[in-house]
């Protein structure tokens, strides 16, 4: 399987996930399955500790995709920065030398909500913004 993308590198603009990624080990981990969400299932990780944050790593499973929603919230589950990755395959998921392609936004709820591309750079145009927010919104 071969992965095209560049969000390791653009994730440390943002210092919500960069505290995440330092403190990971220090979290506790529940993994719920999530069924009946598409053929190939799907799966919520919840990450917690004492910190005011929570982690919620949604995963949608599918034959010729991955959708992943990663929510970091306040303990009350207000928002406060979503990432959504969307990868696609360019057959389905059983072939070999699969090839995979992924989108990255980043959402910052925290004053008023900002949409970011996979490198990091504030999207302003409306139509995409809309789009954008009205799917990382409703799951929670």
């Amino acid at each position: 399987m071969i992965l095209s993308s560049c969000q390791k590198k653009h994730e440390t603009k943002f210092q919500i996930i960069k505290d995440f990624n330092a403190q990971k080990k220090e979290y506790r981990t529940d993994t719920i399955q999530l069924e009946n969400v598409s053929t190939e299932g799907g799966e919520l990780i919840s990450y917690h500790n004492n910190s005011d944050i929570l982690c919620l790593d949604f995963f949608i499973y599918g034959e010729t995709g991955k959708l992943n929603y990663t929510y970091f919230t306040d303990k009350k589950l207000n928002i406060i920065f979503v990432v959504k990755k969307d990868y696609r395959y360019d057959q389905p998921i059983t072939e070999e030398n699969l090839k995979v392609d992924s989108i990255v936004h980043y959402v910052d709820y925290q004053k008023s909500p900002k949409l970011y591309d996979e490198n990091g750079q504030v999207i302003n145009n409306k139509n995409t913004t809309e789009i954008i927010f009205f799917i990382l919104v409703p799951i929670l």
